[in-house]
């Protein structure tokens, strides 16, 4: 399956952001998101080709020979002394400790 380049995706989203509520404050808003979308992929495509392909810096924890075996200690760190790492969504130890698994 083909897929569209970046560039059209995001003139089909300010179309329909356009369409959908020209000249509103919604329209505004829409626009203001796409914006904020459209920059921050772009920042993470680069920052990503930045680290591992410039830097040469490796992508997962086995890569630098890290295992799971302190995995539980460095999740009951990581969440500190009140056992949960606040954020967009609390994450007690467990989360961490999956968070790393997948990072193997």
């Amino acid at each position: 399956m083909r897929t569209r380049p970046r560039f059209i995706s995001a003139r089909i989203s300010f179309s329909i952001c356009m369409r959908r509520s020209a000249g509103s404050e919604k329209g505004a808003a829409c626009l203001r998101r796409l914006f904020q979308a459209t920059v921050c992929r772009a920042m993470e495509h680069e920052l990503s080709a930045f680290f591992f392909d410039t830097l040469g810096l490796q992508s997962r924890l086995s890569d630098l020979g890290i295992d799971d075996r302190d995995f539980a200690v460095m999740a009951k760190k990581a969440c500190g002394q009140y056992g949960m790492r606040p954020g967009f969504t609390d994450l007690t130890p467990k989360d961490v400790e999956a968070i790393y698994r997948m990072c193997l």
